[in-house]
């Protein structure tokens, strides 16, 4: 166990410019270990010291994959923990606060959708993303609300009300985003 970790150690000094992030970092070792084997564990430790960056939006975002992964752990196996972050890595690339979303929407989000469902899931935001005037925008707040709408609408059927999102965030942003809200309010 204590080997498994110190072999984790030059993926800590990716963190060394945020001290808050190491010690998350850090922190999320020990209590990934026993969901993880040696490898899964080591490629996750590299998939996420390499999404460091210097800006703020994405250490942001870092903190939330962080926090988050050791209550996503128990839920995977670990081929899907690791499919788990490297979508969290795609959508970091297209916009910080989006992948900051999926990472703190996860945890509950996938004890209701399991682990067959998260690309699906992370294509509906991502297409959210891509079909408006204001890139991230809608596609976070759908993450942010997913938990909420998958507690009373079916997985499938979500697929219908990113179809409508996306056509109304296309005409106008500001009408899909207050659709979503009343939405998400409505179907608590």
């Amino acid at each position: 166990m204590a080997d498994q970790l110190s072999s984790l150690q030059p993926f800590r000094t990716a963190f060394s410019g945020n001290p808050a992030l190491a010690q998350a970092f850090q922190a999320a070792l020990p209590l990934l270990e026993p969901h993880l084997p040696t490898v899964s564990l080591k490629r996750w430790a590299r998939a996420t010291a390499g999404m460091m960056g210097p800006e703020p939006e994405t250490q942001a975002a870092l903190g939330e994959l962080l926090s988050a992964a050791t209550a996503v752990a128990p839920l995977l196996a670990p081929r899907s923990f690791l499919h788990w972050t490297s979508l969290g890595k795609r959508l970091l690339q297209g916009s910080p606060a989006v992948a900051a979303a999926y990472f703190r929407a996860s945890p509950s989000v996938l004890t209701q959708i399991g682990p067959t469902k998260i690309g699906s899931w992370v294509g509906q935001a991502q297409r959210l993303r891509r079909d408006g005037k204001t890139p991230g925008a809608l596609a976070e707040e759908f993450l942010k609300g997913s938990s909420q709408l998958f507690r009373t609408i079916p997985f499938s059927e979500v697929e219908k009300v990113v179809d409508l999102l996306a056509l109304l965030n296309a005409r106008s942003p500001e009408v899909a985003t207050r659709t979503l809200r009343a939405m998400v309010e409505n179907f608590p």
